[in-house]
């Protein structure tokens, strides 16, 4: 679960997490009109979840809670505004664990750009991938996936 306050929003992604590498690995991309949440196993992207934020005005405070269960090979997304909004996304797909580092905000730059380090890629990053610029209010980190009523409890 993160809270940020994106900054510049524009149609580049910027990275609010990832972990692992593109081919074991997860990303977590914002821009100003969707979240991505990227997955890949075994160098094969395996997960491409796309939140718009059609009823979330990304100009304020967004609270993201995402989950992989690789038990149930599912993936769920929970967005909500703290200016009101809520949108929620789900699907399934072969869940791995992610390899090596984690990074916020930005990424390590192994292989010399996001194409050869961005987690979850599968090897192609999207392009114009920057690092974050915004703020963050809240990251927290649970030890398993939250079924959608502990999602909404977490709201502040």
């Amino acid at each position: 679960e993160i809270w940020v306050m994106p900054g510049e929003l524009n149609d580049d992604y910027q990275v609010i997490f990832e972990t692992g590498g593109p081919s074991d690995g997860t990303a977590i991309l914002m821009n100003s009109f969707m979240l991505r949440f990227l997955h890949s196993t075994g160098g094969v992207n395996t997960l491409d979840l796309e939140v718009p934020f059609t009823l979330i005005n990304p100009s304020d405070f967004v609270q993201i809670l995402l989950t992989l269960d690789s038990d149930n090979q599912a993936a769920n997304a929970y967005v909500k505004g703290s200016a009101g909004g809520a949108i929620s996304a789900s699907a399934t797909a072969l869940i791995g664990v992610p390899n090596g580092r984690a990074s916020l905000f930005t990424w390590s730059g192994f292989g010399g750009g996001a194409d050869g380090a961005l987690g979850g890629t599968g090897g192609t990053a999207p392009l114009g991938v920057t690092s974050f610029k915004g703020s963050v209010g809240l990251f927290k980190i649970y030890d398993r996936a939250l079924i959608e009523a502990e999602a909404d409890e977490a709201y502040l």
